[in-house]
């Protein structure tokens, strides 16, 4: 699930059942969408406004580890594992 909290009242709403278990996630510099990769080799991008769920990536034999907006939100990079033999990649 994907929950939206709100720091200064302290609380925190359910937005979204998603499909698969994000491992880690960044939000978009200007806040509009949500980015999340798995261990099964995928990047989801959620919109936060119309709450629309895109897969951007498929890794088939890799375990993404991390995920992040570039500074414009135009673009990210994400790291991974080779499941098979440990050998790790940056792409952008």
């Amino acid at each position: 699930a994907l929950w939206m909290g709100d720091a200064a009242e302290g609380t925190a709403r359910k937005i979204l059942d998603l499909p698969v278990e994000f491992k880690k996630i960044d939000v978009s510099p200007d806040g509009s969408f949500v980015i999340g990769s798995t261990h099964a080799g995928k990047i989801f991008k959620v919109d936060l406004k119309t709450l629309s769920i895109e897969s951007l990536v498929e890794e088939n034999g890799y375990r993404i580890w991390s995920v992040k907006f570039s500074p414009d939100g135009k673009s990210f990079a994400y790291g991974m594992e080779n499941i098979a033999n440990t050998k790790g990649f940056v792409k952008i």
